[in-house]
């Protein structure tokens, strides 16, 4: 499950709508994608890839890895006092 709206989630798919790093994130989680094609996804939406030095980058590949949902996802960068996937 993810917060993306239904029409904002259709207005993405026909490409009238960018989404922002955030988002495409929460649509990996959702679909289950692994870390290559969430990455994949990240740089077709000019978002650029996740960054593993980067400490929320790195706890965002940790929960991909995991195959933890998008609330799963936020439990754990809430744990770590990271922002939360808007």
């Amino acid at each position: 499950m993810t917060t993306i709206q239904r029409n904002y989630g259709y207005q993405i798919f026909d490409g009238s709508k960018v989404p922002n790093k955030d988002k495409v994130i929460q649509l990996s989680l959702a679909l289950g994608l692994d870390l290559r094609m969430t990455n994949n996804l990240l740089s077709l939406s000019n978002n650029g890839m996740l960054y593993p030095k980067v400490k929320r980058d790195a706890l965002l590949i940790y929960c991909i890895e995991n195959h933890k949902s998008v609330y799963e996802t936020n439990e754990c960068l809430m744990e770590y006092g990271i922002e939360l996937l808007d």
